[in-house]
């Protein structure tokens, strides 16, 4: 076999090159670096032009190849950088990784009619690079095929073409794009940071889009998806700040994680259709969305998945969501309704925390737990609805709803975690369902309108801060299982007049109904044993303790600032309260 190789020195300089008959391989690094290189012209026998062959040729303008060439190796014109045109004879079947990149003064190519494969950053780079024309064979455009062709403008994926590859025109400044129903996959960062394009017509076989194709496509505008997209991958379309509306196909399952996050101009989002999953922060951002539609074939939305969208003002949940995740709808601060259905068995942690329009809430009757933060700052949240099987209300659930004034506790939950309802100043009425047991640290803690609180029958454990500083607290009935009032309970209830602890009550913590100024009478059930410090200090108009069990255990300073109380007890707890009684008088 007969091949050209050169031995050319730097000394010498050589403008045209005309490759001979019978010579079918030009060897690699043949002509690399002959920077005073102007023309070649390939023989017809030459099959093979081998990997950097002609790299580093920065003065070559022209090249015409041969008619029998069928390969062009790997880099083999990189950084040929006033090549103007490239002409590809019928033969080439291969145009191998990066075999023109870099070629900033190309302006044209005509891929030829057997070209199946264009190799990964074939023509990275070619910033003059303004129209391409592909042949009727090209199956697949590899990885970064065209990436930053800035001044290609427009684009027809040819009608064989399969596969657009990784990042294939990403940093290009194509405006539009017409994918042919030939194209299965378009990969991921295939599109990525076009900043110019402006619409895109999706053919109809392709399945999946993948990972930020389309990312950070600032100007586009209209999208087209095929009938037959099933996935869209995760960042398909992040930043895609003037994308207005979206159609999904009738075959889209899934839309991946952030695929439409921070697509500040769109509208409106109707997800029907066979759509099953709606990734994490799938529409973080869009804060131009005013309404959702959430079809009855979603089965799960997201953590975050509408996170930030401060225009939504409406949201239909489709009969099939089950889950829906942490912080979906978090800082949706236009939201002001929300009807949870009965499918619908999870709701996330600060699922709808921020929602500061929110006024009605209805909770399905399939959830079991309302998670940390659900409701957090919730300020203009007026009626809450709870399902049946609701058993817990988690940490800081509804934290700061100012607006709430009524809760109807659910027959089944039984446990009210802390800060539930810490700082819902305008809760005046609580109903206790009877299957509370547990109240949780600083649950009701600085509701300063609660007037009244009849605690549930099978409540056993008042934890600390439960009612402090609920300052228009007037009346505290205690059930009959109530065993623990914990640390602070009632601290600071200035308007509580009379307390009577129930009967299985044993421990009344360090400080739990201190400076309740009001308070004049207690009444301690038969099974108090212990009373820990400062328990009633400050209560200044307190008068009569009423005890006849055995306490025994009393704190440092448990009456201290009492001063007119009297005692009604047993010999053996006016003995223990001697000192006490001595300090006070």
């Amino acid at each position: 076999m007969s091949y050209f190789k050169t031995t050319i020195n730097d000394s010498i300089i050589i403008q045209n090159v005309t490759i001979e008959p019978n010579v079918k391989i030009i060897i690699p690094h043949a002509f690399e670096n002959c920077k005073s290189l102007k023309s070649v012209l390939i023989g017809p026998d030459v099959e093979i032009i081998g990997e950097y062959a002609f790299k580093g040729c920065s003065a070559l303008e022209s090249i015409t190849i041969g008619p029998n060439v069928q390969t062009i190796g790997e880099y083999a014109f990189q950084d040929c950088t006033f090549l103007k045109s490239v002409i590809f004879d019928p033969c080439v079947k291969t145009i191998d990784i990066g075999a023109f990149k870099g070629c900033s003064a190309l302006e044209s190519i005509t891929i030829g009619p057997n070209v199946q494969i264009i190799g990964s950053h074939a023509f990275q780079d070619c910033i003059s690079l303004k129209s391409v024309i592909f042949g009727p064979c090209v199956k697949t455009i590899d990885i970064g095929a065209f990436r930053g062709c800035r001044s290609l403008k427009s684009i027809i994926i040819g009608p064989s073409v399969q596969i657009i590859g990784q990042g294939a025109f990403s940093f290009s400044s194509l405006k539009n794009v017409i994918i042919e129903d030939s194209v299965e996959t378009i990969d991921n960062y295939a599109f990525m940071n076009c900043t110019s394009l402006e619409s895109i017509t999706i053919g109809s076989n392709v399945k999946t889009i993948g990972c930020s194709a389309f990312s950070s496509c600032y100007c586009l505008k209209d999208v087209t998806f095929g009938t037959n997209i099933q996935t869209i991958g995760s960042h398909a379309f992040n930043d895609c700040r003037s994308l207005t509306s979206i159609t999904f196909g009738p075959n889209v399952q899934i839309i991946g994680d952030y695929a439409f996050g921070w697509c500040q101009n769109l509208f409106s989002v109707i997800i029907d259709s066979n759509i099953q999953t709606i990734g994490q922060y799938a529409f973080r951002y869009c804060t131009s969305i005013q309404y959702v539609v959430i079809g009855d074939s979603v089965q799960t939305i997201g953590d975050n998945a509408f996170e930030f969208c401060k225009s939504l003002s409406s949201i239909t949940i489709g009969s099939n969501v089950q889950a829906i995740g942490d912080s979906v709808f978090y800082n949706c601060s236009s939201l002001e309704s929300i009807v949870i259905r009965d499918n619908v068995n999870t709701i996330g942690a600060n699922a709808f925390s921020g929602c500061t329009s929110l006024k009605n809430v209805t909770i399905g009757n399939n959830v079991k737990e309302i998670y940390n933060n659900t409701f957090n700052s919730c300020k203009s949240l007026e009626n809450v609805t709870f399902g049946s099987s609701v058993e817990m209300i988690g940490f800081a659930a509804f934290i700061n709803c100012i607006s709430l004034k009524n809760i109807t506790l659910g027959l089944n939950i039984r446990i009210i975690d802390s800060s539930a309802f810490n700082g819902c100043i305008s809760l005046q009425n609580v109903t206790f369902g009877p299957n509370v047991q547990i109240i949780g640290f600083s649950a009701f803690s600085d509701c300063t309108s609660l007037a009244s609180i009849t605690l549930g029958p099978n409540i056993e454990i008042i934890e600390g801060n439960a009612f402090c500083r609920c300052v228009s607290l007037q009346n505290v009935t205690f059930g009959d299982n109530v065993r623990k009032i914990g640390i602070a309970a009632f601290l600071y209830c200035r308007s509580l007049s009379s307390v009577t602890i129930g009967p299985n009550v044993n421990i009344i913590g360090r400080n739990a109904f201190e400076n309740c100024i009001s308070l004049e009478s207690v009444t301690m059930g038969p099974n108090v044993k212990t009373i820990g410090d400062f328990a009633f200090s400050g209560c200044k108009k307190l008068k009569n303790i009423i005890n006849k069990n055995n306490i025994q255990n009393i704190g440092n300073n448990v009456f201290a600032g009492c001063d007119f109380i009297k005692f009604t007890a047993n010999e053996k707890f006016t003995s223990s309260l001697t000192e006490l009684i001595e300090t006070v008088s």
